[in-house]
């Protein structure tokens, strides 16, 4: 059993409950939609820049074109 098994497992449903409501003050919904990146983060641009160099280039064309359709595509 880990630790933090054992943890849950000695709380109570009225402690985890106390816990859930306290949690917004800790962390705010606010200030979750702010992110920035770390300054060792490559840049993603770039990255797919540099994979175009070891690709077909007659089948880049293609590859752009389905992966402007949707971010997760």
């Amino acid at each position: 059993m880990s630790l933090e098994s054992a943890h849950l497992d000695s709380e109570t449903v009225a402690d985890r409950r106390a816990r859930g409501k306290a949690a917004p003050r800790t962390a705010p919904r606010a200030g979750q939609a702010w992110w920035e990146p770390g300054p060792d983060r490559p840049d993603p641009l770039g990255a797919l820049l540099g994979q175009n160099a070891i690709r077909v280039q007659d089948l880049l064309p293609i590859r752009h074109g389905r992966m402007s359709a949707s971010p997760w595509t």
